[in-house]
C-alpha cells in the first residue's frame, strides 16, 4: 500500500515494534538504544538510581559511546561548575517568571543536576542538554546551541 492511500509506511512499524538494542558498556553499565530521525541514535544510560544523573550519549547509528562522550559526561558531573556560569544567564530569569522570585544567590547549592545529554562527538559546538531539579520539584532543562545556553523547557 502506497503512503498516499492513508497507510502509514513500512519503517514507521518496523520502528515502532522492533526489539529493543541494549549495549553493556565497561564504563557505563547496561545502555538502550532510541534510535532517531535519519542515521541518528541515542544511548540512554540505564540508571535505577533515583539520587544519579541519567545520561544519553549521541551517535551515529548504532555506534557505541566514544571515549571523548565519556570524558565529556565525567566533566560535567564531576565538575559542574564548569557550565554554572552560561546555566545562570538562563536560568535566572526563567526561574524568576517560574517562581516569581529572584534566583538564590546559592542557586548551585540548592539545583541538582539530574541529566545530561552528551553531543556527538562530544563537540559542545554540537547541539547538546543538561536538566537542573530545583528543591521545589520543577526541572529546568538547559539546551547548548552552537555553544549558547538556552531554556528548553521547564517541567514540573
Amino acid at each position: 500500500m502506497s503512503g498516499a492511500s492513508g497507510a502509514a509506511p513500512r519503517g514507521f512499524f518496523a520502528r515502532l515494534f522492533r526489539r529493543r538494542e541494549y549495549l553493556q558498556h565497561p564504563e557505563l553499565g547496561r545502555l538502550e538504544l532510541i534510535v532517531g530521525a535519519g542515521n541518528t541514535g541515542h544511548w540512554i544510560q540505564d540508571n535505577d538510581d533515583d539520587d544519579g544523573v541519567l545520561a544519553s550519549f549521541e551517535t551515529v547509528g548504532n555506534a557505541p559511546p566514544t571515549a571523548a562522550q565519556v570524558a565529556f559526561l565525567r566533566r560535567i558531573v564531576g565538575d559542574p561548575a564548569l557550565i554554572l556560569d552560561d546555566v545562570q544567564a538562563v536560568i535566572a530569569p526563567a526561574y524568576a517568571q517560574y517562581f516569581g522570585e529572584p534566583l538564590p544567590r546559592a542557586w548551585p547549592l540548592s539545583m541538582r543536576l539530574c541529566a545530561v545529554g552528551v553531543p556527538l562527538d562530544a563537540d559542545p559546538a554540537n547541539p547538546w542538554d543538561l536538566s537542573l531539579e530545583s528543591e521545589q520539584g520543577a526541572i529546568f532543562n538547559v539546551g547548548f546551541r552552537n555553544g549558547t545556553a538556552v531554556i528548553d523547557a521547564i517541567d514540573d
